[in-house]
């Protein structure tokens, strides 16, 4: 059954709210790309090496989608859940399937939450409590063209903490608890490419592939951040020559001028994967 257009059309409750920067609803996104996205990644690991989770969230507000997913390594045994659903007009509400992230205090404690499937008793869930032990900071604004188009352009901020809560997957639960247990998160928003799209004449243009660098650090005092991607031929787009300082300290002393200088790529032979980097 079709809806009337003018009965879609109405404000959402984040238009409450002194936060538009155009005059449109928040509904709507400014650009009509369909490639726009606002999306976050959680990494939470066991001091001992023994667990990793990785989960993360994604609204994509032209296609209409928002999804998530988490995966929990445990040795060489991987656990994971995905969830997928059209979007709803409350973008405050941070939920699909089995997954919730509440933004408790924002910049400092975010609730993350992922149900059991009853049919699946032995399948991963979680319910965590982020906190950040630093103040969240900038990444280098992010650009990309393939030829002469903008595919790819992205605002990112990157923080490190604690976590406290229970994951449980295999019939196994795992107690997070500070001190133990650290935290790092992304959050980023912008435009980049999304799969389905007919990529036209920049089929052209598209790369054979990139190295990628993305590298928190945390440390007792401080938070060290290091960034960088290559073109497959070594051309580094990311830092760009305008990022003075893409290596940030968000605690402790300030190294405002430093370079964290990146190199010796270690490839293992017969293979184009590189198994090393010297930071």
């Amino acid at each position: 059954m079709s809806v009337p257009r003018h009965v879609d059309d109405r404000p959402v409750p984040l238009d409450e709210y002194p936060v538009h920067q155009a005059p449109l609803s928040m509904k709507h996104h400014v650009s009509g790309d369909r490639n726009a996205y606002d999306r976050c990644i959680f990494h939470v690991f066991d001091h001992s090496g023994r667990a990793l989770l990785i989960a993360g969230l994604g609204v994509y507000p032209n296609t209409g989608v928002v999804d998530a997913y988490a995966t929990l390594r445990v040795g060489d045994r991987l656990h994971a859940v995905r969830a997928s659903d059209a979007l709803g007009d409350d973008r405050t509400d941070l939920s699909v399937g089995p997954f919730t992230i509440t933004v408790d205090a924002p910049l400092k404690r975010l609730s993350l939450r992922c149900a059991a499937v009853p049919d699946d008793p032995d399948g991963l869930s979680y319910d965590l409590t982020w906190t950040g032990d630093f103040p969240a900071v900038w990444e280098p604004h992010h650009t990309q063209r393939h030829g002469g188009r903008l595919t790819l352009e992205g605002r990112r901020f990157v923080q490190a903490g604690h976590c406290a809560g229970t994951i449980r997957a295999g019939g196994e639960e795992f107690r997070v608890t500070p001190g133990e247990w650290t935290g790092t998160r992304d959050r980023s928003w912008g435009v980049r490419p999304i799969p389905g799209e007919e990529p036209g004449r920049a089929a052209e243009f598209r790369p054979e592939g990139f190295h990628w660098l993305w590298i928190p650090m945390r440390f007792e005092d401080r938070f060290l951040m290091v960034i960088a991607q290559e073109d497959a031929d070594g051309y580094r787009t990311l830092p760009g020559h305008r990022d003075q300082e893409w290596a940030r300290l968000a605690s402790g002393p300030v190294w405002a001028d430093r370079t964290v200088q990146v190199s010796g790529t270690l490839v293992r032979p017969g293979a184009a994967a590189p198994t090393a980097r010297r930071i």
